[in-house]
């Protein structure tokens, strides 16, 4: 083999954004943080286009995935809960609203 000629390997790396959406996922399915399950969204889908651009060159777009899906998993969650929350205690809020503004609740009714 000729020593002028210089091989190049590509080595492929595993993209960060996706290794950090996956770890955010994670960390908002044990933790139950919206602010990490909407950052596990952002990155899962910055991680997949920057992945699918490399042709290649970068891996990750599993991890990138397990970030989505948690962190829509756990947006959802979050959202059902709030909701039942605010449905459950609707007769708590009625209540205060009667004991601070009085008699204008009345009217409404």
């Amino acid at each position: 083999m000729d020593p002028t000629i210089q091989q190049s390997a590509s080595v492929a790396v595993t993209n960060s954004s996706a290794r950090l959406s996956m770890l955010l996922g994670i960390v908002s399915f044990f933790g139950g943080l919206i602010f990490t399950a909407s950052a596990a969204i952002i990155l899962g889908h910055l991680a997949l286009r920057q992945i699918r651009a490399c042709k290649g060159k970068q891996y990750g777009e599993n991890m990138a995935i397990i970030g989505l899906g948690l962190g829509y998993t756990m947006s959802i969650a979050f959202l059902l809960i709030v909701g039942l929350i605010i449905y459950e205690g609707w007769d708590a809020w009625v209540y205060l609203w009667k004991v601070i503004f009085g008699s204008v609740i009345l009217l409404l009714s």
